[in-house]
């Protein structure tokens, strides 16, 4: 006779994985992991860090004192990096991802590639623009998607 073994419950890590990547599907991210980030935003004390660009690394957290969805990152370039400790004090350190240095996502702007097509009617758009300007043309059709 065979036996109906009942399935084990998932483990606190197997759920807290399913709980993050619920909120990455929620939650509408401007970055995704792996991306090139400009640092746009930082808390008071911090501001030395905006225009810095980072690496972006998963998974999100809801970072409990900011109340804000945040990426682990890592400078691209090894300048020292100003950080609030989890007790609040400010420090000056060189940041690797071991450090586990959060930063919000509404704070990051994504570098990304563009697509030729993209790079090709920004560039036609601009100069639709200085002949429109010049008075070259009097409008422009726009193309139908």
């Amino acid at each position: 006779m065979l036996l109906k073994r009942r399935p084990h419950p998932p483990s606190r890590r197997v759920l807290a994985m399913l709980d993050r990547r619920k909120l990455e599907e929620e939650m509408e991210l401007i970055c995704n992991e792996g991306d090139l980030a400009l640092v746009i935003y930082d808390e008071p004390g911090c501001e030395e860090n905006i225009g810095k660009v980072v690496h972006v690394s998963g998974p999100v957290e809801v970072n409990r004192e900011l109340q804000l969805p945040c990426w682990l990152i890592q400078p691209v370039h090894s300048n020292l990096w100003r950080v609030r400790t989890v007790r609040g004090k400010l420090v000056t350190e060189s940041v690797t991802w071991e450090s586990r240095v959060e930063h919000p996502d509404a704070w990051l702007i994504p570098l990304r590639p563009q697509t030729p097509e993209s790079v090709w009617w920004e560039m036609q758009e601009e100069i639709d623009r200085a002949l429109l300007e010049m008075g070259v043309i009097q409008s422009v059709i726009q193309p139908t998607s």
